[in-house]
């Protein structure tokens, strides 16, 4: 049996300095290595407003 847990990140983007923008990026993703490198994978990403990131886990449990 399969069970799926789902995670949702998101951060703002600042909106006036490149250079924080740059800042908040590279934590973001370095936050999504970490988890990708626990066994979740990226569903799906997006940078309009904010950066948001769907990720899921999915395990195996015998029965």
């Amino acid at each position: 049996m399969q069970k799926r847990t789902q995670i949702t990140l998101v951060d703002k983007v600042p909106i006036f300095s490149s250079e924080k923008r740059k800042e908040v990026y590279k934590a973001f993703w370095a936050h999504i290595r970490v988890l990708e490198s626990e066994g979740w994978t990226l569903v799906s990403y997006s940078a309009a407003f904010h950066y948001r990131a769907e990720l899921e886990l999915i395990e195996e449990k015998e029965m």
